[in-house]
């Protein structure tokens, strides 16, 4: 099994993907930027609230789906930048690191 093919399509809200992956990307604006332009593309879930929050970092009331192929494109880029070793679904996949934001 390839590592395309254990990436799955996801729903999730910004602040989950956020709270995953910022550590790895903290000190990196513009990883931080295309995380949310790539959170964006995904279609949203219409079983989603509408949300009032100013941050999208802080909302886990609006989800959106996160397209496999389009992540681990955006995601080979984070690591050809900052030489990460990680293929998308073990950036997936990590513990979410709560408190470090």
């Amino acid at each position: 099994m390839t590592a395309q093919a254990d990436l799955q399509p996801r729903i999730v809200s910004f602040k989950e993907l956020h709270d995953k992956l910022f550590p790895l990307l903290q000190g990196y604006e513009w990883a931080e930027k295309e995380l949310h332009d790539l959170w964006k593309i995904g279609a949203p879930d219409p079983q989603s609230k509408p949300c009032k929050c100013k941050d999208p970092r802080t909302c886990k009331h609006q989800k959106r789906i996160l397209l496999p192929k389009q992540f681990q494109t955006w995601w080979k880029m984070i690591c050809d930048k900052q030489a990460f070793e990680l293929t998308a679904a073990q950036a997936l996949a990590l513990p979410t690191l709560k408190g470090k934001t």
